[in-house]
């Protein structure tokens, strides 16, 4: 009889016990010291939660549980964001449930920019060198394909882009070209303050190499006017092969082609697939105007078109060249000049205003090409900075702004070029 009792007494106090660690019966109560721990909304502040606080009080829409980031959801009763305690509409249990993981990327992959947060959890991320930890491990940082995609520091950026200034053997030299900047100017002036050419002399025989020659062949394929359907023949179609087969015969090609595969931006496959996705983002048509397949990003940016009333793009000094010994471009001045004879130029063409070209006089098609893809694989949408070489041979940093095409796009995980250019 006495061993019963005992045994009774012991049931009794473990269950005693157990429920001074529990929430159960008492969710919302007031804080009770007597217990262990607390059932109510301040015990998450307080860090005195009991175990089972979540699941025994916590409904799914009063919890952070697998919510931390979202967007805010006014069909739930608490948010679970970093906007949260400006409205003071947390879940009760949002601080340590999301607050407590801000260094980790476990529920935040795919959430976007926050500045207020240690570290980041989003596909650019890997770009600025702001990933948590656990990002590679815990969020997807394929492309759907199977195409991991490490990311790219700036230092990489730096050390590629000098690698293919320095690769470009088809750059016009100091003897190739003679320009007249005359006067300086305003990007919005109306005054021709130059009355003679731009170029002064540029050797034809550089306008003969392969690339140059691909390069040309394509100038007179597009509609000037936005608003009017491309249409892109058979001939047309090898000349686009022929430029980018060129392109790719070259060292900056190759060199581009070598980076890009290692950090999963060139097709995950092979050169080949790398050409297609070249094709596909620089030379595929979208529509700017009146729904009509008016553009590409190689159109906006190497040949140049007509917006309304004035000049878009146009980025590249053959094209200028070719036109103003054509007489179809009238120089009117320049608004700066950086090393290594990059220039921001002013000028009218077929009776509309550029208001400023930021250009690279002199370099290769291969090199502009090459530039400006890199910028916007690696840096799309934004400020790309780049190191090339002044004439007395010094690194200098220069600043590429790139432009992607957001309300369409080619698919397979890419972006049309809408537009890269040197920022002056």
């Amino acid at each position: 009889m006495l061993k019963l009792l005992v045994c009774s007494i012991l049931a009794i106090g473990l269950v005693h016990a157990q429920g001074l660690s529990s929430c159960v019966g008492r969710c919302d109560d007031y804080a009770d010291h007597s217990y262990t721990c607390q059932c109510n909304t301040y015990c998450d502040g307080y860090q005195d939660c009991c175990d089972d606080y979540t699941s025994v009080c916590l409904g799914a829409s009063d919890s952070c549980v697998g919510r931390c980031g979202e967007s805010p959801d006014t069909s739930k009763s608490c948010q679970c964001n970093t906007v949260c305690d400006n409205y003071n509409d947390c879940c009760a249990d949002y601080v340590s449930e999301c607050q407590a993981s801000t260094s980790l990327c476990a529920g935040r992959c795919g959430i976007g920019y926050d500045a207020t947060l240690p570290c980041q959890c989003n596909t650019q991320c890997p770009n600025y060198g702001n990933c948590c930890t656990d990002y590679s491990t815990e969020c997807d940082t394929s492309d759907g394909t199977g195409c991991s995609k490490p990311g790219v520091t700036q230092e990489e950026i730096y050390a590629i882009s000098l690698s293919l200034y320095d690769l470009d053997v088809n750059r016009a030299t100091a003897s190739d070209y003679i320009v007249d900047i005359q006067s300086p100017t305003s990007d919005s002036s109306l005054q021709d303050n130059s009355p003679y050419n731009f170029f002064t002399f540029v050797n034809e025989d550089l306008l003969n190499l392969p690339t140059y020659q691909a390069l040309i062949n394509l100038l007179d394929n597009y509609e000037m006017i936005q608003g009017k359907d491309e249409n892109v023949d058979q001939v047309e179609t090898d000349e686009i092969y022929t430029f980018l087969n060129a392109f790719m015969s070259t060292e900056i090609g190759k060199q581009l082609y070598t980076f890009l595969s290692s950090k999963g931006l060139a097709g995950c496959e092979d050169e080949a697939t790398f050409i297609e996705n070249l094709k596909k983002m620089w030379f595929d048509l979208y529509s700017r105007q009146n729904n009509a397949m008016d553009t590409s990003g190689f159109e906006h940016v190497f040949v140049g078109e007509i917006k309304t009333d004035i000049v878009s793009g146009f980025h590249n000094w053959v094209q200028f060249y070719l036109q103003e010994q054509a007489k179809n471009l009238n120089y009117f001045g320049y608004t700066g000049t950086e090393q290594p004879n990059l220039y921001g130029l002013h000028f009218e063409w077929y009776g509309y205003m550029k208001g400023l070209s930021g250009s690279s006089v002199g370099s290769s098609p291969e090199y502009d090409f090459a530039i400006f893809t890199l910028c916007h694989l690696t840096r799309p949408g934004s400020v790309c900075n780049v190191l090339l070489r002044s004439d007395d041979n010094v690194e200098v940093n220069r600043s590429i702004q790139t432009w992607t095409w957001t309300k369409t796009t080619p698919g397979d995980g890419l972006k049309y070029v809408a537009s890269a250019y040197f920022i002056l």
